[in-house]
């Protein structure tokens, strides 16, 4: 069921408050992922940088261990069952 209202000043600037810092965030994001993608061409195989003498960057390694919830529940329902947590939240989706 659809709740509908009318924004106000108020509400219509929240709302462009909103899509401007999402477009921040994005650009923010392009920004990060190009002077990372920079950095890692600079380093080559070295895994720390430094400055002046000083460490100001290392290479870290981490490990990420993924399940696939679909596979899991072919091959085990069960405990597919006892595991999973359903969490319902909502999104806020301009139009």
């Amino acid at each position: 069921m659809t709740n509908t209202i009318s924004l106000d000043l108020e509400g219509a600037k929240a709302l462009k408050d909103f899509e401007d810092a999402k477009a921040v965030i994005r650009k923010a994001e392009d920004a990060k992922k190009d002077a990372e993608a920079r950095i890692r061409q600079i380093l080559g195989d070295a895994t720390v940088a430094t400055l002046a003498g000083v460490t100001v960057l290392k290479v870290s390694e981490r490990t990420r261990v993924t399940v696939s919830a679909s596979d899991l529940k072919i091959a085990d329902e069960a405990l597919y069952n006892s595991l999973a947590k359903t969490t319902n939240f909502t999104v806020l989706v301009t139009a």
